[in-house]
């Protein structure tokens, strides 16, 4: 039976604690199959994902961790099929999925109108800014002013 999907998505500037939030909620998890693809090599704990372009095979219940996400999801399509297909059929599967990304303007569009959870951090790009508001109606004026480790947590 499948566990409920989630798409959680983290979004704030360098140094603003994303991956250290990523990192508690994982550990919240309730189950232990968590697999993540870490560029920053942060997470070491858990299984690593191959680079692109291999398909790691993913089950039902897991946690996958996509730090950087912007690396593998750009606006302009994703960098590997795996990453799409998690995204795009998850849901079926009942795989939670925390993703992190300095700027939301850089993450492909699917991630943000899937997402059931939103955190937002410290930003302070105009081009994000605006998309925040138009994404999830945060007001352009609140965001820059959240401190380091803090976040507004939005469940679209």
């Amino acid at each position: 039976m499948a566990t409920k999907y989630e798409l959680i998505l983290i979004l704030g500037r360098r140094g603003t604690g994303k991956t250290t939030l990523a990192l508690n909620l994982a550990e919240a998890w309730p189950r232990r199959r968590v697999i993540a693809h870490d560029p920053m090599a942060v997470m070491t704990k858990y299984p690593s994902v191959p680079k692109p372009p291999a398909r790691p095979k993913l089950r039902n219940g897991v946690l996958l961790l996509l730090d950087e996400v912007d690396l593998l999801a750009p606006p302009s399509g994703y960098a590997a099929e795996w990453v799409r297909d998690a995204v795009h059929y998850g849901r079926h599967e009942g795989y939670t999925i925390i993703a992190t990304a300095r700027r939301p303007a850089n993450v492909h569009r699917d991630l943000s109108a899937l997402a059931t959870v939103v955190y937002i951090g410290r930003i302070t790009e105009p081009r994000d800014l605006k998309y925040c508001n138009d994404a999830w109606r945060v007001s352009p004026t609140t965001p820059p002013h959240i401190p380091d480790f803090h976040f507004l947590k939005i469940i679209p």
